[in-house]
């Protein structure tokens, strides 16, 4: 921070001590004014600097267009000139950078007098870089322009300014240089010394000299032993400042030896194992030289028949490990020795042969008991005949032996005959029975032989005893025979028929006359005689009556069968209903029929009570049932189903609203109440139709408080009546004096139909 602090106030002395003292080109051409301190006049001449012998110094200078020339050599008015910084022409390594490159011409320029204060007030600055300089001394410092004259054409110049300078040291050094060190370097050893190691180690310098000279310990290109050998530098700057650093060299032996190669070993098998022998190879290393190896399996082991892999390793002095590898190969060619029995001969035990057992074996040199192959097994199932068995064997690597036998299969077994034991059979009609039954026969190998027997199966025996003998012969001419006894004998009853049960409908007071049939089939004496406990064609009275019959054949084998007659009364009796409604019809209100009376008859009781229920002559729907009920309980019903129409009402007519409305009336008044009565479409003119006029108080609209109920009044006295002219009836109600009370009057008929008005009075 001081350093710095230091090169600021040396480069701002520079600056204050920069004078103008000269350097202008010739005069006959407008050129370039220079000035340092920025005060008028503005002059031009050499320039003083105090320089630094240990780092450039920068200064500023002011530069401005001088009017100067004559002719031609006029910059034009309002015109522009070019600054650039000549290098070519400037000396001791001086540098310049300028902020603007422009110089702007005022306006009258042409007719201004050429004078020290005859210049541009635009002006641009240059920042001009002194390098360090170690003694005093001087130097120019020059800047080309360009700008054109009225004419268009260029005037081109370069203007210098001397630059001398005396010099200090301007900054002390107590930095040291910053050193380049390898962080660590790991090398491989060439030999048993080591290797030779090269570097780089450099520094650098804020001040002279920039890249001090670096000397380190051991130097690089030096041999370095095996391990870690501590490397130590060190570099110096001008003003004795010294920087030490140090860094690692790592040698080490990683790589592994070599070791020799040697060819496979091939060797017939001598047995499951076989020795071999071999040299075990050698191995060098650059470091450790021949170091020794070690073979596995070792050279001498018993090695089996096939591929062994057999490695051999050593191992350096740094612990690095190397090896190489061979082949062990062990060849079996030889074939196993085959043992197989001699031809065999066994007696068929089934269709398909003789199951045949036989042992065959198999040694091998190498590999011992190998197992035999065989076209038939062991246990194997032999068809009869000759069967040539060929048996192979082989070893793992292929050695193969093949061997032989015959197996012959024989067949003289008898088949066996089974029949089925002694036994008796029903005659079937007078010649006997026809017999059937099941022989079998069986061969061990022909399997199911059909037999012959004599009497055949199905063949009619005669009654008593008969010897049946059954033989059978199998595909090898063995023959074999059984025989058994059947015995014809008559043990069963005659077939009795009887009728199920029958249930007879009574025909009048004692019953019912009931006929049956009944017979008896005997097996062996056809048709017998069946005597039964009742006849055919007998009276049977009400009730259930059980009936009895048995049949004997012959030989005194008896049957015997019962079955019921029941004679019943389920008809009901028949019912007379003449008049009455219509069933299905419908009748007008005060038209309907009247009722009428029914009677009943019955088959077995006779005559027997009828009444009739469901009679009605009201507005509506109606059902009449006519019912009768014998002492059997039997029910007799005819039912007419028929309607009663309502009257039609015509009115209230004018002048009663009908509808909901409400008329409103004077108290005291009289109201005409007119209306019209039919019966279907006959219109009623009696006025026993009207059944009744109320007048029923109820509360106005918009309040709560009913009236109180009042009888109809007429006027004067006037009853109903019907006035035939207009055609309808009149009933004339004298309204009550009761201003604002409100009524429901009710006009309703015979029927139940009704007329329904509202009043209210004023």
């Amino acid at each position: 921070m001081a350093r710095s602090r230091a090169l600021k106030i040396t480069a701002a002395i520079g600056a204050a001590l920069l004078l103008i003292t000269g350097g202008a080109s010739a005069a006959v051409a407008d050129q370039l004014a220079f000035d340092v301190d920025g005060l008028a006049p503005f002059d031009q001449g050499a320039t003083s600097v105090q320089a630094c012998s240990d780092q450039a110094v920068p200064f500023t200078v002011l530069i401005a267009a001088r009017r100067n020339g004559g002719g031609g050599n006029v910059f034009a008015d309002l015109s522009s000139v070019g600054v650039t910084f000549a290098v070519a022409q400037t000396t001791e390594g001086m540098t310049a950078t300028l902020g603007d490159s422009t110089i702007a011409i005022p306006a009258g320029w042409a007719t201004m007098g050429s004078s020290a204060d005859s210049v541009s007030s635009d002006t641009i600055a240059a920042t001009v870089m002194l390098p360090a300089k170690a003694v005093a001394g001087s130097g120019t410092l020059a800047f080309n322009f360009a700008g054109v004259n009225s004419g268009g054409g260029a005037v081109l110049g370069t203007s210098t300014v001397p630059v001398s300078w005396t010099t200090k040291k301007c900054i002390t050094d107590a930095i040291a240089p910053t050193l380049s060190l390898p962080s660590g370097l790991t090398v491989e050893a060439t030999s048993a010394l080591g290797a030779t190691v090269t570097f780089a180690a450099t520094a650098t310098d804020e001040t002279a000299p920039a890249f001090p000279a670096v000397s380190c310990t051991p130097v690089a290109g030096s041999v370095f032993e095996l391990g870690t050998t501590t490397v130590s530098c060190s570099a110096t700057d001008a003003a004795g400042n010294v920087r030490t650093g140090s860094f690692g060299v790592t040698v080490q032996d990683s790589i592994a030896p070599s070791v020799a190669e040697i060819d496979d070993v091939h060797m017939e098998a001598e047995a499951e194992y076989t020795v071999v022998w071999w040299e075990d190879p050698v191995a060098s290393d650059a470091v450790s030289g021949a170091p020794p190896v070690t073979c596995s399996p070792a050279s001498g082991t018993s090695f089996s028949v096939g591929e062994t892999d057999v490695t051999c390793t050593a191992t350096d002095g740094a612990g690095n490990t190397g090896s190489m590898s061979f082949l062990v190969a062990i060849s079996d060619t030889q074939a196993p020795s085959l043992i197989v029995p001699g031809d065999i001969s066994r007696e068929a035990t089934g269709p398909l042969g003789a199951t045949v057992d036989f042992t065959t074996a198999a040694t091998d040199l190498v590999e011992g008991d190998v197992a035999v192959d065989c076209t038939h097994e062991s246990g194997e199932t032999f068809p009869l005949g000759d069967t040539l068995v060929e048996c192979s064997a082989s070893d793992s690597r292929g050695n193969a032996v093949d061997a032989s036998f015959v197996v012959t299969v024989v067949d003289s077994t008898p088949p066996t005959v089974t029949v089925p034991a002694s036994f008796t059979a029903e005659a079937t009609g007078p010649d006997g029975a026809t017999v059937e039954f099941a022989a079998t026969a069986h061969d061990i190998v022909d399997e199911a032989i059909t037999p012959v027997c004599a009497p055949a199966s199905a063949t009619t025996l005669p009654m008593g005893e008969t010897t049946v003998t059954c033989t059978a012969t199998d595909a090898a001419g063995n023959t074999g025979s059984e025989t058994f006894v059947v015995t014809v004998v008559d043990s069963t009853p005659p077939d009795l028929d009887v009728p199920t049960a029958i249930v007879a409908e009574a025909t009048g007071p004692d019953g019912a006359i009931v006929e049956f049939t009944v017979t008896a089939d005997d097996i062996v004496d056809g048709d017998v005689t069946v005597d039964c406990s009742r006849d055919s064609g007998e009276t049977f009275a009400l009730g259930t009556h059980q009936v009895d019959c048995t049949a004997t054949d012959a030989a005194g084998n008896s049957a015997s069968e019962s079955f019921s007659v029941e004679v019943i009364d389920s008809t009901e009796p028949t019912i007379s209903w003449p008049g009455g409604p219509v069933d299905g019809q419908t009748y007008v209100f005060g038209a309907v029929p009247a009722m009428g009376s029914c009677t009943a008859t019955d088959t077995v009781d006779g005559s027997v009570p009828c009444e009739i229920e469901g009679y009605g002559t009201t507005v509506g729907s109606h059902t009449a049932t006519a019912t009768a009920v014998d002492k059997a309980g039997n029910t007799a019903t005819e039912a007419r189903e028929y309607s009663v129409d309502a009257w039609r009402l015509g009115g209230f007519f004018q002048p009663v609203d009908m509808n909901g409305v409400w008329n409103s009336v004077k108290g005291g008044s009289t109201v005409p109440l007119k209306f019209e009565v039919f019966a279907g479409s006959t219109e009623l003119v009696g006025t026993s139709a009207v059944k009744e006029f109320t007048v029923k108080g109820v509360a106005c609209p918009g309040t709560a408080v009913a009236t109180d109920d009042i009888e109809l009044t007429t006027t004067g006295g006037t009853t109903l009546r019907y006035d035939s002219t207009a055609g309808q009836f009149i009933q004339n109600w004298q309204t009550p004096k009761k201003p604002g009370a409100c009524y429901q009057v009710t006009m309703s008929t015979q029927d139940g139909s009704s007329l329904t008005a509202l009043f209210k009075l004023k």
